[in-house]
């Protein structure tokens, strides 16, 4: 039998998980009814985490990357304040926002819950809003709790609640009010980078930092850049961190204030991971010249090609391409992407630009060589598309 035929079952729920209550161990619901849905085999496919346009409810579409695609669609319907992360193998969905639960799901399965646990401690009062969830091994994770002063590690391996949080790193100094707002996490070369926002009260970025952590020790690395450990940014929001080992630097979206008035503090910078040194690549300009608006997306494709998306207010995103090594930005909107508005743009692993467009109910597929895209664009329903991994 060729590759080409061989079929793997992804087996999706036909039960709604929404309000799955925090488990102490695996999900073993026998009322849960399932539909097996078959998808070619082999290759990597996107998991795309999908929100309902008023916000009322969200759920998962898995895609294979590879042509002619097929497309599952509300895989575990649940809330809208969702995001998904992965280690290749495995699918791991953060619920947000007073929801506070991290759930696992295995790519050959993604309609079935392997184990849900909360993200908050006993008796830890307000949410803790997991944003990121950052794997180190297959029995260590680092879970960035976005409304709270410590981040979680955890063991991803374990079958009960009292074996999943196994520490914690407080990175309270970060802020005055002592809630740093980390949002995102990379590990390169032994150590973990967290962005953090710090926002205050009003919900304005403030300085920004980005925190080092020794993942064989788990503590902090002085980085010698300020009083407090960590890296002080140039750019505000920051939202976006990726590697580039073309280039051997880690690059860093920061997004400045873009709703009310618009504060232009963001921007594309470059962080070297040994030095600590940091470069701006592209700057968002400022109240009186802002070519592009507020930066709120990129990916890298190579050490001469990326993308940005422009944000001049809701509805009205544009893409960019940049090059990450010199900085210049072709000023032209690529494939005549614009005027959408755009959740996230990630590189899938056959080179291509999955750019999410909430405009479209789904995702657009642009070629870096020519940035021209596909002329049929990857539909995720009755949801729009909200933020795109894809596994191994």
């Amino acid at each position: 039998m060729s590759p080409n035929n061989i079929k793997r079952c992804f087996v999706i729920t036909a039960t709604t998980l929404l309000m799955l209550p925090l488990l102490n161990g695996c999900v073993d619901d026998d009322s849960v009814v399932t539909t097996p849905v078959e998808l070619p085999e082999p290759g990597p496919v996107a998991v795309i985490a999908t929100v309902a346009s008023d916000f009322s409810s969200g759920a998962t579409t898995v895609v294979t990357v590879d042509q002619p695609r097929t497309v599952v669609n509300d895989i575990s319907p649940t809330i809208s304040d969702i995001t998904v992360t992965t280690d290749g193998q495995n699918i791991y969905r953060l619920e947000r926002f007073m929801a506070d639960n991290i759930t696992k799901f295995s790519v050959e399965n993604p309609g079935d819950a392997i184990w849900q646990y909360s993200t908050l401690d006993d008796g830890e009062d307000g949410s803790s809003n997991p944003h990121d969830f950052i794997l180190a091994s297959e029995n260590k994770g680092y879970i960035l709790r976005y409304g709270k002063a410590n981040a979680w590690i955890v063991n991803p391996a374990a079958t009960t609640a009292a074996d999943f949080k196994t520490g914690e790193i407080d990175l309270g100094v970060y802020d005055a009010d002592g809630v740093p707002n980390m949002t995102k996490g990379i590990i390169v070369n032994g150590k973990l980078f967290i962005a953090m926002q710090a926002l205050d009260a009003t919900w304005a970025p403030g300085q920004a930092y980005v925190a080092v952590i020794d993942i064989a020790t788990d503590t902090e690395i002085d980085t010698g850049k300020s009083e407090i450990n960590g890296i002080p940014l140039p750019i505000t929001n920051p939202e976006k961190m990726h590697y580039s080992a073309d280039t051997g630097l880690i690059y860093i979206q920061g997004a400045g204030k873009f709703w009310g008035v618009a504060e232009y503090d963001g921007g594309i910078i470059t962080l070297d991971p040994e030095t600590y040194e940091i470069q701006m690549i592209v700057d968002d300009g400022d109240a009186q010249s802002a070519p592009y608006g507020n930066i709120t997306e990129m990916a890298i494709v190579s050490a001469t090609k990326g993308y940005f998306v422009g944000y001049q207010g809701w509805g009205d995103n544009t893409l960019y391409s940049f090059n990450p090594t010199t900085g210049d930005v072709n000023p032209t909107a690529v494939a005549g992407i614009f005027a959408k508005n755009i959740a996230d743009i990630e590189v899938g692993p056959l080179g291509q630009l999955w750019v999410a467009s909430q405009s479209d109910f789904g995702v657009i597929i642009v070629d870096p060589a020519t940035d021209t895209s596909e002329e049929q664009i990857i539909s995720t329903g009755a949801l729009t598309p909200n933020t795109i991994i894809f596994t191994q």
